[in-house]
């Protein structure tokens, strides 16, 4: 259940929603994301999914009401930023994925070890913005010794997902 389900029960629901393309989902996923209960990650979750579905305007529409609170966390305040960036490269807005980046990367290195796991998509979001602009942004230094999973097949260019939560799914 997307409103009162664990985040993963949500995620699913969402998922299984977009792939049935319920002709409601778009309305369902704008009030999930202005639910301050809901936990960050569903919400920003959503915000992708109304990227997806609606396209640019809805989605930026959506991320403004998605705003840190006062006692975010600095991984919070990354996943609102890397969502951030994915919106901003996909409506073509070279400006807002500046900023969005900048402002990614200063909260990866403030989050410390907590953020690691987001490096990987925060390079491949930094290659979008570079096609986007033409122009090259100074790199996140790689993880050391990083090793692909063969079993995972591989993404469509414009779908970019979030890291699995190993600690939820250990």
């Amino acid at each position: 259940d997307i409103l009162s389900g664990e985040e993963e029960q949500a995620e699913l629901a969402m998922g299984l929603l977009f792939m049935d393309r319920w002709p409601h989902l778009g309305e369902l996923l704008r009030y999930t994301v202005s639910c301050a209960e809901i936990s960050l990650r569903v919400r920003l979750g959503a915000v992708l999914y109304l990227l997806w579905i609606e396209g640019f305007k809805s989605a930026q529409e959506a991320l403004s009401a998605v705003g840190p609170k006062e006692d975010a966390t600095e991984l919070d305040r990354l996943l609102i930023s890397v969502v951030g960036l994915q919106v901003a490269i996909v409506g073509g807005d070279a400006a807002a994925a500046w900023q969005a980046l900048d402002a990614a990367q200063r909260h990866l290195e403030a989050a410390g070890a907590e953020g690691e796991e987001w490096r990987p998509l925060l390079e491949e979001l930094t290659a979008h913005y570079e096609k986007l602009t033409g122009k090259s942004r100074p790199s996140v230094e790689p993880e050391p010794e990083r090793t692909v999973d063969p079993a995972r097949r591989p993404v469509p260019d414009n779908v970019i997902l979030f890291p699995i939560d190993r600690d939820r799914r250990g």
